[in-house]
């Protein structure tokens, strides 16, 4: 990370970190308890990485993550 970095940018290598981390393979379910707005979630989700279920107590943040 640069402190130059987006906000966009840092979040992207954050997300990225984080599923490299978790070493998920393909198929693997995956619960997100407190998943906010949903975006690691969404990421993993969209590169493969298994299922997602994400539990959030705001129904706005619901709503947006479905």
């Amino acid at each position: 990370m640069d402190l130059s970095d987006t906000i966009e940018t840092a979040q992207a290598q954050k997300k990225l970190h984080l599923a490299a981390k978790l070493l998920l393979n393909p198929g693997q379910s995956i619960l997100d308890i407190g998943s906010g707005w949903g975006g690691l979630g969404l990421y993993l989700a969209e590169t493969g990485s298994g299922s997602v279920t994400g539990l959030t107590l705001s129904t706005e943040q619901f709503r947006v993550s479905q």
